[in-house]
C-alpha cells in the first residue's frame, strides 16, 4: 500500500533567495492592481465567494456540494445555452446570492428567508380569510380605497414567496433529499496521448467516488468511498486503500471520513481523515506544488482533528495530523501540523501563509530507514484581473532531513471566454532538495538544479455537473503528454 519514491529533488541556496524575491515583489504587486469590480474563480472567487463554506462540506472546499453549493454549480460554473437570457438569469442569482462578505452563511441566510417568506405568506392567506369573511355582505365592487389596499397587498405577496434561489435536486432531480441527509458523487475519466512514448495512449476511470453527510443539529458525520485500480507501488491511489489488492486488482478506497461539530458561526471542528488545509486547493492533483508538498485530495489526506475559523475579512484553518492509518507499519505514519491563514485583501484578491510540519520514523517515499522530518512553508494569492481572468500563484519553501532546502510554485491564469469555456495556461518550478548523502548522485534538473513545466489546458462546463478538460503538459526531462478527461459529478 506504500507509493514508490518519486527519486529525490533538489535546490541551491541562490536559486530558492532569488525565487522567493521575486515573489515577494509580483505578489503585492497582482494584488495592488487587480481591479474589484471583476468577477473571478480560483476559481469561485469569480463569484464574489473568497472563502468555500457556502457550497461545499469540506469548509476549505473540495468533494461533497451543499444543495446550495449544487444550485451555484448549475447556474455559476456551466455554459448558458440559452444566450443572453440564460446569462441574465446567471446574472440574477449571483446578485441575489452575494449577502455577506464572508459567504459562509449564505445557505443559511437563504434557509432563514425562505422560511421568512413562507410566514409572511401564511399570514397574509389568513389576513386575506379574515377580509373575506368579514366583507362577505359587502358590494362586489370594492371602493377605491380598499381596491388600493387590496392592489398594494397582492404586489408584496407574489414577491414574498418568490424564491431567493432556485434549488437543483439531487441525481438530477430524480431524488429530493431530506435536509438532514447530503448526497453527491463524481466520476471522472481519463485519456492519455504520449505520441513520442512506446505506450501511446492509455484511458482508464480516474476517480468513482460517492460522498455523504448526515448533519443533526451541529452534529455532521460524513464521508467518502469509491473505487480505484492502480499498479503495484503507484503514488496514486494507494494511501487511499480500505482494501489490501495489489497488482491491477480494484480496491475499495476512502478519501475522507469524519465526525464534525459547528461550534460557532464561523467556527467548527471535524475529526478523521481529512484534506490537509494547505495552499491553494487545486483539482490537479499531479501539479507539482500538491505533490512535492504532499497536500493533494487524491490521496494525501491523513487523520487528525482539524479547526477551522472563517470572520469577515481572514479565515484559517489548522490540523492536528495523528498519521495515515491506511498505510502500514505505523513507521510510515507521519504526524504533526498542516494549516494555512488567508486575508481578504478585496472582494476578490486574496492571499494566503501556508504552513507544515511532520515526523515520521520512516519516510514512505524516501524509506531510507531513518527518521524524517518535513517541512513545507508557502505564500499564496488568489486574485481577480479585469472581467474574466483569475490569477492563482502559491510559492513554498521545502526543507527534510538529510536534504538540501528546495522549493516548489505554480502560477496560474485562467481565462473564461464564455461562461462554461475556460482558457488556463500554468507555469510551475520544482527543485525538493538534493540528498545530502555523501554516496548522493550528481544534481540534476530537480534535484539540485531547478525543473519548470508549462500547462496549456481548457475546460468547458457544457451542461450542469458535466465537464471536459484538455491539458497539454511539457516538463524539464519529459517528452509532451495530452490528457483529455470527462468528469460528471452530483
Amino acid at each position: 500500500m506504500l507509493s514508490l519514491s518519486r527519486g529525490p529533488l533538489a535546490t541551491h541556496p541562490r536559486s530558492i533567495v532569488t525565487l522567493f524575491r521575486i515573489a515577494l515583489l509580483l505578489l503585492p504587486l497582482v494584488a495592488f492592481f487587480a481591479p474589484r469590480d471583476a468577477h473571478a474563480y480560483a476559481w469561485m472567487l469569480k463569484h464574489n465567494y473568497t472563502s468555500c463554506g457556502a457550497c461545499h462540506t469540506d469548509p476549505s472546499g473540495g468533494e461533497l456540494l451543499t444543495s446550495y453549493g449544487r444550485t451555484m454549480s448549475a447556474e455559476g460554473l456551466s455554459m448558458k445555452w440559452g444566450g443572453t437570457e440564460g446569462q441574465a438569469r446567471a446574472r440574477g442569482l449571483e446578485r441575489r446570492v452575494v449577502l455577506a462578505p464572508s459567504r459562509l452563511a449564505a445557505h443559511a441566510k437563504f434557509a432563514e428567508k425562505d422560511e421568512a417568506t413562507a410566514a409572511e405568506k401564511e399570514q397574509l392567506e389568513e389576513g386575506a380569510a379574515e377580509g373575506e369573511a368579514n366583507t362577505e355582505d359587502a358590494a362586489a365592487e370594492p371602493s377605491g380605497e380598499a381596491a388600493a389596499t387590496e392592489e398594494a397587498a397582492s404586489e408584496p405577496a407574489a414577491a414574498a414567496v418568490e424564491p431567493p434561489y432556485d434549488m437543483t435536486p439531487f441525481m438530477f432531480g430524480l431524488f429530493d433529499l431530506p435536509d438532514w441527509l447530503l448526497l453527491g458523487g463524481s466520476y471522472r475519466h481519463m485519456n492519455i496521448i504520449t505520441p513520442q512514448s512506446e505506450e501511446k495512449f492509455r484511458t482508464f476511470p480516474m476517480m468513482m467516488d460517492l460522498y455523504g453527510q448526515l448533519k443533526f443539529g451541529n452534529f455532521t458525520a460524513g464521508g467518502s468511498v469509491g473505487a480505484a485500480r492502480v499498479a503495484a507501488g503507484s503514488p496514486y491511489a494507494r494511501s487511499a486503500q480500505v482494501t489490501t489488492n495489489q497488482g491491477k486488482e480494484f480496491n475499495v478506497i476512502s478519501r475522507t471520513h469524519y465526525l464534525g461539530y459547528q461550534v460557532t458561526d464561523g467556527f467548527s471542528v471535524r475529526g478523521g481523515r481529512l484534506n490537509l488545509p494547505y495552499g491553494v486547493r487545486i483539482p490537479e492533483h499531479t501539479m507539482w506544488v500538491r505533490q512535492a508538498t504532499r497536500t493533494d485530495r487524491e490521496s494525501a489526506q491523513q487523520h487528525g482533528v482539524s479547526g477551522y475559523y472563517l470572520a469577515e475579512s481572514f479565515r484559517f484553518e489548522l490540523m492536528g495530523i495523528a498519521g495515515n492509518y491506511q498505510i502500514n507499519p505505523d513507521e510510515f505514519r507521519e504526524r504533526g501540523y498542516s494549516g494555512y491563514f488567508e486575508y481578504f485583501a478585496g472582494e476578490r484578491t486574496v492571499v494566503g501563509l501556508s504552513s507544515l510540519v511532520t515526523i515520521a520514523k520512516n519516510d514512505r517515499l524516501v524509506q531510507d530507514k531513518a527518521s524524517m522530518t518535513r517541512m513545507a512553508h508557502g505564500v499564496t494569492l488568489r486574485s481577480v484581473i479585469g472581467e474574466s481572468t483569475v490569477v492563482s500563484a502559491e510559492i513554498d519553501a521545502l526543507l527534510r532531513s538529510r536534504f538540501e532546502t528546495g522549493y516548489v510554485g505554480f502560477l496560474q491564469v485562467d481565462y473564461e471566454a464564455v461562461q462554461g469555456l475556460h482558457f488556463m495556461l500554468t507555469g510551475e518550478m520544482l527543485d525538493e532538495g538534493h540528498s545530502k548523502a555523501p554516496d548522493a548522485p550528481a544534481r540534476t534538473a530537480g534535484a539540485g538544479k531547478p525543473r519548470v513545466g508549462g500547462w496549456a489546458s481548457a475546460s468547458w462546463w457544457f451542461l450542469p455537473h458535466f465537464d471536459v478538460r484538455l491539458d497539454a503538459i511539457k516538463r524539464t526531462s519529459e517528452d509532451i503528454s495530452i490528457l483529455a478527461q470527462l468528469h460528471c459529478y452530483l
